[in-house]
């Protein structure tokens, strides 16, 4: 099976891209594209590391690299430290993601730094090292053995390699905006690590419909300890997202309140402008009677009205308000026995009678129907072949909704064809 997705690996305190080597191939051997950059003044750039790196740097490394690269559809994956990157590239960057996994990650909000969201012994213990060993600056590597590492050799190969964390990027605090990342969250975390230090997170994301929580054995190392498990869960994941619909929820300035129960947040921002461009009004619609092919064929004539979004491709009118995001409504008026041809989208339509009755027919051969009366409608599912016909005495009009961001084109049915090329002729 070959991945259309693109992974960025972001380590975290006092790693390198090395760690994330045996990952990255399993992906590759999937056909993924693997990224694992190393933060700026870590690993094999631990040359660079002055008293004034800190978390900007690193946030800068990882929003250059996916302009840089012009990467989409990116898979961003962070460990520990690095979910203070994760979250302001949601916000800066959120049209280049389709996923974001945070491996036993740290998840802040506006203006909170790492040292406020780790439990206070490893504060304590940061602290001390860094006054100790790190001029204050700096902060040595830990024992491996902290870690969870009880492999000996494992552990000096770790110790090796780990080189010092810079303070700074423990005690910056994370700005973040209104982010308009809307796909969906992973939160990875040890099964084998007692006690878990991020419960917190843990506890906070089962409950919310745009996360999933998996459990994974390896301990805090896991991408080195058990990087055929976790390269398998990142596939698992991501095939999830190429068969499912992605939930879609919008990330804002929002907060978790735990005594009621809720979210709680500020709007989007938007000018008045703004939302007056999103105005239409009826009188004014720009309207076409050969919209769609089949309004040449006898009994499938109507005036087709644009109001919102883009419509299908087929569709040969403009609407007045383009910047729907999610769905596009069109109104539809049609004298007697006049009304669409068997067609389908690829997308979910519904109607709605606004006056008039209207009779709503589905199947290859129209065989089935249902009589929609004032303010009646119906949803028809994506790929079904629907077609709707005025059967009141006089003018009527309806209403269309037509879902998705990319309603797609238009298939007619069969007993259509012969007189669309009829017409044509």
């Amino acid at each position: 099976m070959t991945s259309r997705h693109t992974f960025v690996l972001v380590h975290g305190a006092w790693h390198g891209g090395w760690c994330w080597t045996e990952v990255a191939r399993i992906l590759e051997a999937e056909g993924c594209r693997v990224l694992a950059p190393t933060l700026t003044g870590m690993g094999e750039r631990a040359g660079d590391l002055t008293r004034t790196t800190g978390l900007s740097d690193h946030i800068a490394d990882i929003e250059s690299l996916l302009i840089g690269e012009e990467l989409r559809n990116v898979v961003l994956v962070l460990h520990s430290y690095a979910g203070m990157i994760g979250r302001a590239i949601e916000d800066r960057c959120p049209e280049r993601l389709t996923a974001v996994v945070y491996i036993e990650a740290v998840v802040p909000q506006d203006g909170q730094a790492l040292l406020e969201l780790i439990p206070p012994a490893a504060r304590e213990r940061f602290l001390a090292a860094a006054k100790e060993g790190g001029d204050g600056w700096r902060i040595p590597p830990p024992d491996p053995v902290q870690l969870g590492i009880g492999d000996p050799e494992m552990a000096e190969t770790l110790s090796r390699r780990f080189t010092d964390q810079p303070f700074k990027a423990f005690t910056d605090e994370v700005r973040l905006s209104t982010s308009r990342f809307a796909g969906p969250r992973m939160y990875l975390y040890a099964s084998d690590r007692q006690p878990q230090p991020y419960q917190s997170f843990i506890e906070r994301f089962r409950t919310d419909e745009a996360w999933r929580v998996k459990a994974l054995q390896g301990g805090h190392e896991m991408m080195i300890t058990n990087a055929g498990g976790l390269a398998g869960c990142l596939l698992e994941f991501t095939n999830d997202l190429d068969n499912e619909e992605p939930v879609m929820r919008l990330e804002r300035d929002i907060e978790f309140d735990d005594q009621v129960g809720a979210y709680f947040g500020k709007t989007r921002t938007m000018t008045p402008e703004d939302m007056l461009g999103r105005v239409f009004r009826f009188n004014e619609l720009p309207h076409s009677d050969v919209a769609f092919i089949d309004a040449v064929v006898p009994g499938h004539n109507r005036v087709l009205m644009g109001a919102l979004g883009g419509g299908t491709s087929d569709e040969n009118l403009s609407s007045q308000v383009a910047q729907a995001e999610n769905y596009h409504i069109d109104f539809i008026r049609a004298a007697p026995g006049n009304g669409a041809a068997l067609h389908s989208h690829d997308s979910e339509e519904t109607f709605v009678c606004l006056t008039g009755r209207w009779k709503v027919t589905w199947g290859d051969e129209g065989e089935n129907s249902v009589e929609l009366g004032y303010l009646d409608g119906i949803c028809c599912p994506s790929g079904v072949m629907r077609a709707f016909e005025n059967i009141a005495g006089e003018e009527a009009l309806m209403m269309s909704i037509l879902g998705g961001k990319e309603p797609g084109h238009v298939v007619w049915a069969n007993s259509i064809r012969g007189k669309l090329a009829a017409a044509k002729a």
